[in-house]
């Protein structure tokens, strides 16, 4: 009788902890080991503090079932290896940063997710750092264009757009010598060592300096007449002053940047009639850069020599002044925040005075001695009540200031001008004769920007009908319109300021324009309201007449599509004047009342469409060209 078989139980064994031959890492990367502590191979690879004999990670829970690898020392000492090694990373990168441009190429991207969480989520003090370095700053540089990198180099643009050294020479000559366009914020001295060092080494140049180089050719060459084809070699100027910025990271707190950038956006508005759209954004950045840099504190240049801590100044003021003026014709608010820095003025001083080797800076001349930076020194005390005027302006219909409020400014605005130097003060051009055409313009610019303060701060409060205020525009305005014609000519070829053309463009065009149509809302305003009127009527019309055939001239060069509002606006005041004038004479004659019209040129317009309360609020234009069309029956051309 066969027995069935029977099941023989293999005996369970008892698992050992065998002694390893190898250290851990060289078991995970399947490596020989010397068994040396620490072993050859994790010597080679700098992970010495890694090299250790425990059992391995597949040995790593016991018997019971519980894991102990989190209380192993030998783990903790890994991970903090580990993390040591990735700090270590990082400030490799940031160290070997350099001014190379960036490339976006996929291959400067971390090659797993990993790679790149571990790098950037590693230490919070050093993220300013890391947003630095190539790896972080790559989809900013696409963003802010500086991928041109990949198609173009600094060498390409000098080949391209940089003339001969000779017609260089002559250009930067011409930008410097008795030209009122010249910055303050460029140290003469200065910018010729770093000129000369240019030409030696053109290579090594910083992007950001070369930028500041084509800028200046751009303006000089406004001027120039060595080439039959200028305009084209200007616009050159100014795409190869772009691209250098692109290539130099102009978006980035760096050595020339901020220079860079306004001297590019000064480029732009003395070329052109109109301001560039552009600009309001572009000032944004610079504002936000010199923050940025501490610029807009006294005791944020500690450290510094007095030589850069004066430049600081020249910058910050240039950099103040341009933004409040363009983002006010602009329709703009302005960026800088005149209660929030406290650097001082610049000295009035030459740029012969002091240098990079200065110990100290040598007493401030007086301000009647004339030097390259006193119109800067004296147009930062206007552009500080004009911020207070820009602020009244804005207040909302719950906060409308008093009476008194305007006055308070309009004292205060008049201070100033009155204690000025007699030099600065506006005198007829026949006057001037044996003055240098720098100083003349500084005259120019000082009496404009006094008198458009006051047609700011009062234009607001002639609807109101407030005699006061109607007065103080009128004057303003006539004197505004006044200015600008008489030097229109002298700016042309041939005149005593043709070397200032820039004077003529976008900003003192907007004086001109801001003039012409206050003295039109003025003109209304005393038609309706005033039984004596401040106005000398024969006058007024001759002026708004000589104001329409410059602006006419000038429309018919550029295209301008505010001149064109603004003439709208002039030729239908110039024919309520001789309406008026028609009138008057039947009137005198007949002894009848005549109706007034309700058209002018095949135009119907309602007098009372002018809506008195929205043109109180607000700068969105400051032509108020929609109000204005409103008002007067025009259409507006620009829609």
């Amino acid at each position: 009788m066969s027995s069935a078989p029977r099941k023989t139980s293999r005996p369970t064994g008892t698992r050992r902890n065998r002694e390893r031959l190898a250290c851990r890492p060289c078991r995970q990367r399947k490596l020989k080991c010397d068994r040396s502590v620490p072993c050859s191979s994790c010597v080679r690879r700098r992970a010495a503090a890694c090299c250790s004999y425990g059992p391995s990670s597949d040995n790593a829970e016991n018997m019971d079932g519980t894991d102990n690898t989190s209380n192993n020392p030998e783990w903790r000492v890994h991970a903090y290896s580990r993390l040591g090694q990735l700090e270590s990373l990082v400030e490799t990168l940031v160290r070997q940063r350099t001014e190379a441009t960036v490339t976006a190429n996929d291959d400067t991207l971390p090659t797993t997710p990993t790679e790149g969480q571990g790098a950037i989520g590693l230490s919070t003090e050093n993220t300013d750092a890391m947003l630095s370095t190539p790896r972080a700053a790559a989809g900013i540089g696409v963003m802010f264009g500086t991928h041109v990198s990949n198609t173009l180099s600094i060498e390409d643009i000098l080949k391209r757009h940089l003339p001969s050294q000779r017609d260089t020479d002559r250009l930067v000559s011409i930008y410097f010598r008795d030209r009122s366009a010249a910055a303050p914020l460029i140290h003469a001295s200065q910018f010729q060592r770093q000129y000369r060092d240019f030409w030696n080494t053109p290579g090594e140049t910083s992007s950001l300096w070369i930028s500041i180089l084509f800028s200046i050719l751009h303006i000089a060459a406004t001027t120039a007449t060595m080439w039959r084809d200028i305009e084209r070699i200007r616009v050159g100027f100014a795409e190869a002053a772009a691209q250098c910025l692109a290539l130099g990271e102009y978006f980035l707190p760096k050595p020339f940047a901020i220079e860079a950038l306004l001297l590019y956006t000064q480029s732009q508005y003395i070329t052109s009639l109109e301001i560039p759209p552009f600009m309001g954004s572009l000032l944004s950045i610079i504002v936000r850069l010199a923050t940025t840099a501490g610029y807009h504190r006294e005791d944020g240049a500690s450290g510094l020599s007095p030589f850069a801590k004066e430049m600081r100044r020249r910058t910050w003021s240039v950099c103040a002044q341009l933004d409040l003026l363009i983002s006010f014709h602009m329709g703009l608010p302005s960026s800088v925040q005149f209660s929030a820095w406290n650097i001082q003025a610049p000295n009035n001083l030459l740029d012969s005075d002091f240098d990079e080797d200065s110990v100290q800076l040598p007493t401030a001349r007086p301000d009647t001695e004339f030097t390259g930076v006193t119109f800067c020194i004296l147009k930062q005390r206007f552009m500080g009540v004009f911020e207070k005027i820009l602020q009244q302006v804005l207040l909302t219909s719950t906060q409308k200031p008093t009476d008194d409020d305007v006055d308070l400014l309009d004292i205060e605005i008049k201070t100033i001008y009155d204690t000025l130097p007699d030099i600065y003060r506006t005198r007829p051009l026949n006057s001037s004769v044996i003055d240098s055409s720098k100083l003349i313009v500084t005259r120019l610019c000082i009496s404009l920007i006094y008198y458009k303060c006051l047609c700011v701060l009062h234009r607001p409060h002639v609807s109101k009908f407030r005699a006061n205020s109607i007065r103080e525009c009128y004057v303003a305005s006539t004197a505004l319109i006044r200015i600008i014609t008489d030097v229109y000519t002298e700016c042309t070829t041939g005149g005593r300021l043709e070397t200032e053309e820039w004077f003529m463009k976008s900003i003192t065009w907007r004086d001109l324009l801001l003039g012409s149509t206050t003295l039109c809302l003025v003109l209304c305003a005393t038609n309706w309201s005033m039984d004596e009127s401040p106005m000398d009527r024969s006058e007024t019309l001759a002026l708004l007449e000589t104001a329409r055939a410059v602006i006419q001239a000038e429309q018919a060069r550029s295209e301008n599509k505010d001149s064109s509002s603004v003439l709208s606006i002039i030729d239908t005041a110039i024919c309520e004047f001789r309406d008026q004038q028609d009138r008057g004479t039947r009137l005198s004659a007949t002894g009848e009342a005549v109706p007034l019209p309700t058209s002018v040129e095949g135009m119907s317009y309602d007098r009372t469409c002018w809506n008195w309360e929205s043109s109180e609020n607000g700068v969105s234009n400051d032509f108020e060209l929609a109000h204005f069309s409103g008002f007067m029956g025009v259409p507006d051309r620009r829609l």
